[in-house]
């Protein structure tokens, strides 16, 4: 498995939740990532040596809609 963090905010949904909003982080198989990261979508994120895993990531929605559209 590795960790990525989202470059973009992708609409829809992966395997039933919400894609990580723009900077968020994705546990994802090490194929998946690569081709996110390939994409320009995510990238990689090296942990420190002696860091702490987390099973914490951030899985808030995007916001929806455009501020300032003047609609």
């Amino acid at each position: 498995m590795a960790m990525v963090r989202m470059l973009v905010s992708i609409s829809g949904t992966r395997d039933g939740q919400d894609w990580p909003v723009r900077g968020g982080l994705l546990e994802v198989a090490d194929v998946e990532a690569a081709a996110l990261v390939a994409g320009g979508l995510a990238e990689a994120v090296v942990p420190e040596p002696g860091a702490v895993e987390t099973a914490s990531l951030d899985t808030r929605p995007a916001a929806r809609g455009r501020k300032g559209s003047g609609a």
